[in-house]
């Protein structure tokens, strides 16, 4: 993370146009609970970052594939909410697992991005999320696009994929 952050800075001292960072909360949590999800949790990885990176603001936050239950609690989007009033971020969404929490991500209307799988193996999400992220006008960034390594030729040799039945290769996918 530190390599990342000191390339990142080099970076944008060496250029005049503006790049856009963003970045993710909660990935380190010990367990994904609801709880890990404080204010005092959110300021801290956001100053965290604010200093890592020498900036200001950020440009998106995005919640790190936060439990379900999270969509249950309102206060934790208005943590946010006050993150961008205190201009630390400008904007937020959330990184998702499954398309249910992505069509509940999307009703809380300062939510800007939803970063969901989708690849040319897990397509539900255009049949059952797309339509409404665009009427929600919220920015769709697809997580896993390659497949982790089999829609680019880098299949991992561990898998044996003469049993495409493998429940590996089914639905929650596993694998991808």
């Amino acid at each position: 993370m530190a390599a990342a952050n000191a390339w990142l800075l080099n970076l944008r001292r060496g250029r005049k146009d503006e790049i856009v960072v963003a970045t993710k909360a909660g990935r380190r949590l010990p367990r994904q609970t609801v709880e890990g999800y404080s204010r005092q949790n959110l300021t801290t990885w956001v100053e965290d970052s604010l200093r890592n990176l020498s900036t200001d603001s950020l440009d998106l936050l995005q919640l790190h594939c936060p439990p379900s239950t999270l969509y249950d609690r309102p206060e934790v989007f208005g943590i946010l909410d006050d993150l961008v009033r205190a201009g630390k971020i400008r904007y937020y969404g959330v990184s998702v697992e499954k398309i249910e929490e992505a069509i509940k991500a999307v009703e809380f209307p300062n939510v800007q991005t939803v970063q969901i799988i989708f690849n040319c193996f897990r397509q539900r999400p255009a049949d059952q999320f797309f339509a409404r992220a665009q009427q929600k006008r919220v920015g769709i960034l697809a997580r896993v696009p390659l497949a982790s390594g089999f829609a680019d030729g880098q299949i991992p040799s561990r898998f044996d994929l003469r049993g495409r039945r493998s429940p590996e290769f089914q639905s929650p996918g596993a694998s991808f």
